[in-house]
């Protein structure tokens, strides 16, 4: 019957526009996970390196 099918068509092009909208969402946020996760890296990495950076100049000077 053409009515079973074209309800079938309705019905798989309304479940792909939910998936690619759910892919959309899923990515965006993905994309703000990831800009957070890069910025604590980078205050990470200045941490270490000020750490680092205090550490050498507290340590004592060796005698040669």
């Amino acid at each position: 019957d053409i009515t079973v099918e074209k309800e079938a068509e309705l019905a798989l092009a309304a479940l792909n526009v939910d998936l690619e909208r759910r892919v959309a969402l899923r990515t965006a946020e993905l994309e703000i996970r990831n800009r957070e996760l890069r910025a604590t890296m980078d205050v990470a990495e200045r941490t270490a390196s000020v750490y680092e950076e205090l550490a050498a100049s507290a340590a004592p000077a060796s005698s040669s």
